[in-house]
């Protein structure tokens, strides 16, 4: 497989600790953040070909930082937000703003790996 970038944003340490483990062992190259400022404090954001992101996080919601990054030149990459909070009333308004794909926490790493390598090989929405 191709060393894909993936962008991963959560405030839980232990969901971004999990969930990094889990692209690494796929053999993705991980990027990971738990804050607004952390994630723009990063390089390589360019290179990023998926964003994996919670939805409530403190000063900053997955939403909009999908669109702040969006507004980054050469910034193009699909992503996936993960939601603790409602996933399914989330889900509209996570398309509306141009997320592939929205999954209710806690995450099945099975089905967010099959998403991921499906949108990263294909570089299109599901």
């Amino acid at each position: 497989m191709t060393a894909y970038t993936v962008l991963i944003v959560d405030d839980e340490k232990y969901v971004l600790e999990e969930l990094v483990e889990a692209f690494e062992d796929e053999g993705y190259t991980v990027l990971s953040a738990s804050n607004r400022d952390e994630v723009f404090a990063l390089e390589g954001l360019p290179d990023v070909a998926l964003v994996v992101t919670d939805l409530k996080m403190p000063g900053i919601d997955g939403i909009s930082l999908y669109r702040t990054l969006g507004e980054l030149d050469g910034f193009s990459a699909p992503a996936i937000l993960l939601s603790g909070h409602g996933a399914h009333s989330n889900k509209v308004d996570a398309l509306a703003a141009g997320f592939s794909a929205c999954l209710a926490k806690p995450v099945d790493l099975d089905e967010l790996l099959d998403i991921a390598r499906r949108l990263c090989t294909n570089r299109t929405t599901l």
